[in-house]
């Protein structure tokens, strides 16, 4: 009886449920002094963004598997976008030092990280949530390899 129709409602939810998953990732200056992110372990916003949709999985599951809603879906794309902008610009500063372009590197990373929130929730989140941003903040900062693979064929 408070909305106009089924729209604004769902409107507004998915708007109090992005402000949530920002206010979950939000991280102070405190939060990144003396971390290391060479460890292998996870930053600790990077382990709130999961608990957040791991705490409400069935409206996750319901907006982004089973019925993607184009709204929370690219809501989520701009708070992942904030979340990856500001930790790569206090993990690294100085664009020289990155190997790809800050805006290309941010797109990248903010895709990747969304398509596999999506994959986890729709696998029914196989690993825990320490493990999975663990495992995306390793590939976000290290990429794919422990050693890079054998370069055959390269010219001498």
């Amino acid at each position: 009886m408070h909305y106009e129709d089924k729209q604004a409602l769902l409107d507004e939810y998915i708007g109090e449920l992005l402000q949530e998953l920002r206010d979950a990732v939000s991280t102070s200056e405190a939060d990144g002094e003396g971390f290391d992110y060479l460890r292998g372990e996870p930053h600790p916003s990077f382990v709130k963004l999961f608990h957040h949709i791991s705490d409400r999985y069935s409206v996750y599951y319901a907006m982004l598997v089973r019925n993607r809603v184009p709204q929370l879906a690219s809501g989520m794309l701009n708070v992942i976008h904030d979340f990856v902008s500001d930790g790569m610009a206090f993990a690294q500063p100085d664009d020289s030092l990155l190997t790809a372009r800050r805006e290309v590197a941010v797109k990248y990373a903010e895709a990747a990280i969304l398509e596999v929130v999506i994959w986890w929730i729709e696998k029914q989140m196989p690993y825990e949530e320490r493990d999975i941003a663990a495992q995306l903040m390793n590939l976000s900062i290290l990429g794919p390899y422990k050693v890079l693979p054998e370069q055959k064929d390269r010219p001498t």
